[in-house]
Parts: C-alpha cells; sequence; structure tokens
C-alpha cells in the first residue's frame, strides 16, 4: 500500500470509516461547468481495507474560489478597500456554499459572478483623479469576476475580460490597433508626487497604458491529494491585450518647426530668384558665350534677362502631420499632437507581447532589448529623414521656372533683336537640358525686315539646335546653388534632433524598466511557482497565502494576476497595483 493510501486512511478511520474493501479509485475531471478548453484525467488504484474517496463523487472537501480585477494602493488610496471593487469569492463546505459580497450572481453548478458596473469603475476613477484612469465605455470589454467551489475538491476563480463560465475571452497574443485599454497611468503625476520626476529631460508628459487583462486558476485538490502533485491539477492562466509607453516630448515639435522653418526659407529663396544677380549673370553669360560669336556680325548688344520661379511645397503637409512607425510597429510618432508611443509589449517580445510568459517574469530593459528599441527608433526616423528630404527634393525638381532673355541687334534696327524664352519649365527639366526655347525676332527696321529677319534666321538656327542644353543647365545649376545649401542644413539638423530622439527614449524606458529602476511591473505574477521555474520575483502578495499541509490534506491557495505594477515611494504614499487576480484554494479534506 502506498503512504499516501496510508495516510488517507488514517484520516478515514479518525472520522469512524473503515472496513471497505477497494478494488479501484479512480479520479476524475472536474464537474461542472467547463471553465476554459483544459481537463484533466487521472487514475490510480490501491488496494487494501482502507477509507474510499472516488474523486468524481467526492462530498467531503472545503474548497474557495475566488477572482478580483484591481486591488492594491495608490497614492495612500486602498482599492481593497473600496466596496464598489469587492471581488468575488466562494466557499463550498459542510455549511454549503456561500458567495462574497452577498449579492454575487449565481450561476448554478456552486458558480457565482460579480460583474464590474460602470459606476463602480466610475467611482474608481473618481477616487484616485488622474493618477489612474480605467475607462468606463465599452472599450474596456465584458469585466468580469468570478468563482466556483465544489466539495468535490475541484475550484476555479476567474477576473478581467471573462465570460460567464470564468473562462478568458481576450483573444491571446501581441495587440491590435484596436486593442481595448483596460487603464492608462498617469506616470509624469504619479513620479511627480513621489518626488521621482527626474525621468529625463525633454519630457512634457509621460504615462503608461495598458491593455484589457484576465486570468483564471483552477485547482484539483482530490487528483492532487492523490497524485501527491498540486502542479499537475492546478491551471493558472493570463493575457493581457497590450502595454503601451506614452510619451509627449518638445523633441517632436522640433522636428515638425525644423522643416516648417526650412520650407519657408526655401520658399523665399526660390522667389527671391527674380532679383538674383548671380543667375540673371548666368543666363546672359550662357546665351552671349553660346550665340555671341555668331550674331556679332548682325551687331548683339547688352542683353536683358528677367527670370521668375515658384515652388509648391504642399507635398510636406501630409508628412507634417503624419505618424512615423518603423516596419514593427514598435514606434509611432505623432507629428500632429508631440506624442510617442511606444509598444512596449511587442518591444520586450515582438511574438508573444506580454502573452505566455513564465510566471514572475519582471519586464527588464537589458541589452538585447535597448537593440530593438534603437532599431525601431533608427528605423522609423531615418524613413521619415528620407521622406521629408525626398519631398523637398521633388517639390524643388518642379518649381516652374520662367525665363526671358533680350537681345538687341543692331542690324535689325532701333527695337529689333532676338529674344530667346521658356514658360513654367521645371527646375529638372533645366538641369536636365531639356526645356525647349522659344525664339522671336523681331524687326525694327522700316524696310527690308523680310530679309533681315531671315538673315537673322539663318544665323541661329544652327545653333538653337545645342542651345537649349547649353543655356538650362548653367541656369539650373545656378538655382540649385542657392537652395542645396538649405536642405544640407536641414538634413543635419534633422539628424540631430532624431539623434536626440533616440537617446531620450532609450533612457526613459532604462529609468522606467531597467534594473533597479522607479517601476517594477511583472507579468502572470504568481505564488508558489513551479520549482522548475525558481528564480523570479515574487509577488508583494504571496508572503501572506497560506501554504498546504499534509494532516489534515489541504492544499493550500494558488493566485495569479495578469499584472502586478509597483513603484516605491514613501510609506503609504506609492503605487501597488493587482491586475485580474484568480484564486483557488485552500482545499481542505475534511476528516
Amino acid at each position: 500500500m502506498s503512504r499516501l493510501g496510508t495516510q488517507l486512511r488514517k484520516v478515514k478511520t479518525a472520522g469512524g470509516i473503515a472496513g471497505f474493501t477497494i478494488t479501484a479509485i479512480v479520479a476524475a475531471v472536474i464537474p461542472g461547468v467547463a471553465l476554459t478548453n483544459a481537463s484533466w484525467t487521472s487514475s490510480e488504484w490501491d488496494h487494501g481495507t482502507v477509507g474510499t474517496e472516488n474523486c468524481a463523487t467526492a462530498a467531503n472537501f472545503s474548497t474557495r474560489g475566488a477572482g478580483k480585477l484591481v486591488g492594491g494602493t495608490v497614492l495612500g488610496t486602498n482599492l481593497d478597500n473600496l466596496a464598489s471593487l469587492d471581488g468575488v469569492t466562494v466557499t463550498n463546505g459542510s455549511g454549503g456554499v456561500a458567495a462574497t459580497p452577498a449579492g454575487s450572481m449565481s450561476l448554478g453548478s456552486d458558480a457565482f459572478a460579480n460583474p464590474l458596473s460602470v459606476s463602480a469603475l466610475n467611482s474608481l476613477t473618481v477616487s484616485l483623479g488622474t493618477a489612474l484612469q480605467i475607462p468606463t465605455d465599452a472599450d474596456i470589454g465584458v469585466v468580469n469576476q468570478y468563482g466556483q467551489a465544489h466539495t468535490n475538491g475541484s475550484s476555479a476563480g476567474a477576473a478581467g475580460v471573462i465570460d460567464n463560465s470564468g473562462g478568458i475571452a481576450l483573444t491571446p497574443g501581441p495587440p491590435s490597433a484596436s486593442m481595448p485599454t483596460f487603464a492608462t497611468l498617469d506616470l509624469a503625476n504619479v513620479l511627480g508626487q513621489l518626488g521621482l520626476s527626474g525621468v529625463a529631460t525633454n519630457i512634457a508628459d509621460l504615462s503608461l497604458t495598458l491593455g484589457a487583462v484576465a486570468s483564471s486558476a483552477q485547482l484539483n485538490g482530490c487528483n492532487a491529494m492523490w497524485t501527491k502533485d498540486i502542479y499537475s491539477n492546478l491551471q493558472r492562466k493570463y493575457e493581457i491585450a497590450g502595454l503601451t509607453t506614452n510619451i509627449k516630448s518638445p523633441l517632436v515639435g522640433q522636428l515638425v518647426s525644423t522643416v516648417n522653418s526650412t520650407t519657408t526659407t526655401l520658399t523665399n529663396t526660390v522667389n527671391g530668384i527674380s532679383g538674383n544677380a548671380g543667375v540673371l549673370n548666368s543666363l546672359t553669360s550662357s546665351i552671349l558665350g553660346d550665340l555671341g560669336p555668331v550674331l556679332a556680325v548682325a551687331g548683339v548688344g547688352t542683353p536683358t534677362a528677367t527670370v521668375s520661379a515658384t515652388v509648391d511645397f504642399g507635398s510636406l503637409t501630409t508628412l507634417l502631420n503624419s505618424t512615423i512607425t518603423d516596419p514593427g510597429n514598435i514606434i509611432n510618432i505623432n507629428l500632429a499632437n508631440g506624442t510617442i508611443v511606444i509598444n512596449t509589449a511587442a518591444l520586450f517580445d515582438s511574438v508573444n507581447g506580454l502573452n505566455n510568459q513564465a510566471p514572475n517574469t519582471q519586464l527588464l530593459i537589458n541589452q538585447a532589448v535597448l537593440d530593438n528599441l534603437k532599431t525601431a527608433i533608427t528605423s522609423a526616423l531615418n524613413a521619415y529623414v528620407t521622406s521629408v528630404t525626398g519631398a523637398i527634393d521633388a517639390a524643388l525638381a518642379a518649381a516652374k521656372v520662367t525665363f526671358s532673355v533680350a537681345l538687341p541687334i543692331s542690324t535689325l534696327g532701333t527695337g529689333g533683336g532676338v529674344s530667346l524664352s521658356a514658360t513654367n519649365v521645371s527646375l529638372a527639366s533645366l538641369l536636365a537640358g531639356t526645356a525647349t526655347l522659344t525664339p522671336d525676332v523681331t524687326c525694327g527696321l522700316p524696310i527690308g525686315c523680310a530679309l533681315a529677319v531671315a538673315t537673322v534666321n539663318g544665323l541661329l538656327s544652327p545653333a538653337l539646335a545645342g542651345l537649349s542644353s547649353a543655356i538650362d543647365v548653367p541656369l539650373g545649376t545656378s538655382i540649385s546653388a542657392l537652395v542645396n545649401p538649405t536642405v544640407a542644413t536641414l538634413l543635419a539638423t534633422l539628424n540631430a534632433t532624431t539623434g536626440a530622439l533616440e537617446g531620450l527614449l532609450a533612457a526613459v524606458l532604462q529609468n522606467l524598466f531597467g534594473p533597479g529602476a522607479l517601476l517594477s511591473l511583472v507579468v502572470n505574477a504568481q505564488n508558489a511557482p513551479h520549482p522548475a521555474l525558481a528564480g523570479h520575483p515574487l509577488p508583494t502578495w504571496a508572503a501572506s497565502i497560506p501554504v498546504g499541509t499534509t494532516s489534515p490534506y489541504s492544499t493550500g491557495q494558488y493566485d495569479v494576476s495578469a499584472m502586478e505594477l509597483v513603484i516605491a515611494g514613501a510609506v503609504g504614499s506609492g503605487i501597488s497595483l493587482d491586475l485580474a487576480r484568480s484564486s483557488v484554494g485552500t482545499n481542505t479534506l475534511t476528516p
């Protein structure tokens, strides 16, 4: 006979039950409502003259299951003392099933729920001011708190976005763009009140936004007794929709103002070409250089030139009101309102987000995470700089240039001469030497005009074939020489600003999540995790939980919360948030 069978025989004999012959003892699955897709089936055989215990029909356990969405303290406010935030605790034993609080909703099969109402969430938001904001609209999902306790030794608890069976209703995996929001923690306000505001310079506002949370726990105490294995008969699950770090920084505004200032400078430069002596001289010199020798016999006088240009930077408007992001969607910089959103969940684990992590996983910035962050920031900002400079280059290339050069020719009489002009040709076509020039010969002679014009045209015609390139390229080059330094200055300024942003974001995350940092964030927080998963910090509430005993047999209590968030401060003034906590046990075999 096994030692466990001997122990059980002693327990049952003490209760006055003995003399039955066992042929088989079968431990079956938990009866009642199916909580998740998981179930357990285990069979045990023992022989001898001992008491019997069939886990499918047992009725001599005292059990407990509980769920609570939010607990802890925030800046001196004890959330556990707020009646509107009561979770639900279900116990069952010799006195029958009972649920606390008394108004909890019976779901049948020894299960009860205490859903959180909008008014309860409103009262929490009001009591905490801006420190912790929980939305009270449909975005938060189905917020429920669930407990179940059977006298056969099984119990369950669940909290958060769950359905009325206690099953997690939150889709696991990385958050989508429309992930439900559970709460926003105003870190700028909280850290300021705790005297810890020096997270980084160039910060106007700082907050954490947490997506919907949920957890569930199930325990088959009878099976655990027979197998002497708690962990094979205990299931604890959690889900978190996402976590973002939100930063508002004047550095974002500097990006926009730098581009705006540059486009203003470039617009003024282009518009000022009409009075730029260098551009005009370039134009007349080019024409005289090519046509002067040809028309010298005709008596070429001093040329006059006019140039005007316009540029349209409208394509930059979209860029200046857009969101900068990286391919992995880790960084989002909203240029319109100056905010930076870091997908912190994806930063730590791009595949799972905050889900599927080992018990008591603390979110810490290490070199690997920093490398991920820098890669994301560099990718996003480099792409933005490339987009801005590309849009400016495209606008300048499309700038419209109109020019005309008048060459007086004495042999054509007073007022006679040759004009070469181009209207609304692009700067790009000038630089390529493809802008078409239109020649026009004017005759001022009283007689013989036709012959004079024909003579001049005869002289011009051989030279016009290569004249466009000879005039366009120097003109385009001289205009480019005016705007290129401004574009180069913009690029240098953008690179400096983006570099400052990279340093800022790295500093903020290191100060928040680095080793020994201001904020401790633990996901899948559990007491007594499996020995194979040791080495992670236990949650703050772990020390106060009852442990199991062998006589009388008691499983002990096993809890899981989706997340525990702690910010240390003076006694009674810090933050210790326990989110979506589920609890089972202690489940005790009654002698």
